[in-house]
Order: C-alpha cells, then structure tokens, then sequence
C-alpha cells in the first residue's frame, strides 16, 4: 500500500538516491580509464577514494595540516561552478593557502582526475606550488599514517608545479615513513610540461610493476612522457624504482606558497572537477 502512494517522480529519485548510494552509477566514458586496461581494473569507481566534489566530503576529506612556511587555511578549500561544482584551492599570500588531504588510503588502481590550474603562467616562475600528489601520511588535520613494517614508503608526484623551471612534472620518490621522500632519488615520468592553462583530463596508473600518467587527448588516451619501472634498482636515468618501496597512499590536493621574492605573488587556484579511483582487480 505504501509504495502505491509514491508518485513517479518521487520512486525514481529514491532510486537514484539508492544508486549513488551503493555506487550503481554509470561511468562516463571520459572518466574510465582507456579500454585496453579496463580489465585490470574493477568496473566501478572506488567511492571512498573517488569523488565529483559538489561538496567538501567530510567523510573523505580533511584540511591539509599547516607547517612553518605553509599556513593552510580551511576557508580557502571552496566549492565553486554552477551546475557542474569543482573543488577550488586558492592560494594568494604566505598566511592564505590550501589544501585537503584524503581520509581514506588507496592501494594500487587507474585513478582519472579532471583538473586545471589558474594564475600561473609559464614564462615567470611563481610562489604558488599546486600539486596532486600521494604519500603515507595524509599530513591533515585529522592525521592518518600507513603502516609499514619495512619503514619503506613512497612519494608520487602526479602532479607538481615546480616554480625554477615555470612548468609542472610527474615523478616518484622512495623514503621512509619517519624522514619523508629521499628527494634526490626522485624518478620523473616527465619534466617541463608547460601547458597549464585550461582543463584537462589525466589517469594516474599504478601497478605492482610500474607508475604512469596518462592524458585524454581528443578523446583518446595518450601516455605523458615514460613510465617508472618498479624494479631491483632506484635509477633516474634508468626510470626504475626499488621494488622495495611499493606502497599505499593518502592523496594530498593542494596549493601552498613558496615565499621566495623573486618568484611572482599573485593569487593561484587549483581547481578538481573529480578524482575516480579504479581499484586494480
């Protein structure tokens, strides 16, 4: 009798409501990874990990914890767009910055992420240092840490505004849980990526055997520079990394300040339309 009494409109959206609820949405195409992987990936998003960002998800997300030279503040992680919301991190001054960390780990997966960068051009180097990135400790308010036996962690970078050289760079770094990445032993995927302006689609690929970015380029999944081989040896050069330091991660969205005079000081966002995980199978 009860269920006579709803209207249509009302029982489809319940069903929707119960859809989103136990993650029965249909994935767009452009938010999957590329087709030849899927199989090694499950068919739906991890929805722990992944979100679309019409609002900051307490349930997943966490203030990025300040630091001397970083002072992050909450009131800049914004919600903005209407319609189709995105997550804003702006950063405009050393005591104004941003950034979220993830309260949930992620282990190997294809993670597609839609994100842009607004304020930095590539012709003058700039105190911002936007970044999508990944570590064993999320670094938030609300502080989460891996275990690790082994004390063996990992740092990626999928993601990273370096200020020197005006572009952004993927790479990954071994280190420790205790003393953080060993920075000189960083691996890069790709240097001197310069086309910051305007949205754009990525896959961040990790596997037991390799680290890989990828971009949606009219439609069609392209690779971003090499891929970073987990292997015996940690070699730049070679594009290997010490199988040792495989690992699970926390994503850490942010934007902080670089305070140097040099470098140019006006207000930078890094904006997120969505973060999609795909566990791998």
């Amino acid at each position: 009798m009860f269920f006579q009494k709803i209207s249509r409109p009302l029982s489809v959206g319940l069903l929707m409501m119960a859809c989103v609820t136990c993650g029965l949405v249909e994935e767009s195409e452009a938010q999957l990874p590329p087709a030849w992987l899927r199989n090694q990936y499950e068919a739906k998003r991890n929805f722990a990990i992944s979100d679309d960002f019409n609002s900051l998800n307490k349930s997943k997300w966490v203030t990025r914890r300040s630091k001397p030279g970083f002072n992050i503040k909450g009131y800049n992680n914004q919600i903005q767009g209407t319609g189709n919301k995105y997550l804003s991190l702006l950063a405009k001054s050393v005591p104004d910055q941003a950034g979220v960390s993830a309260l949930n780990q992620h282990g190997y997966g294809f993670t597609v992420c839609r994100w842009r960068i607004r304020g930095i051009g590539t012709t003058v180097s700039h105190k911002g240092h936007p970044a999508i990135w990944a570590w064993a400790n999320n670094l938030g308010q609300v502080n989460r840490q891996i275990s690790s036996p082994s004390g063996r962690a990992s740092e990626i970078d999928w993601m990273e505004y370096s200020n020197g050289a005006k572009s952004y760079h993927a790479r990954i770094i071994p280190g420790t849980t205790k003393a953080g990445a060993i920075l000189p032993q960083s691996v890069f995927m790709f240097t001197g990526r310069k086309n910051i302006g305007g949205w754009k689609t990525q896959g961040f690929e990790h596997t037991p055997n390799r680290v890989l970015v990828w971009e949606l380029q009219n439609g069609q999944w392209k690779k971003v520079g090499k891929q970073a081989t987990y292997t015996g040896a940690t070699s730049n050069a070679k594009k290997t990394i010490n199988r040792a330091y495989r690992a699970r991660h926390y994503f850490i969205l942010s934007n902080v300040w670089f305070n140097n005079p040099k470098f140019k000081g006006n207000a930078t966002r890094l904006d997120i339309d969505f973060l999609h995980h795909y566990r791998r199978k």
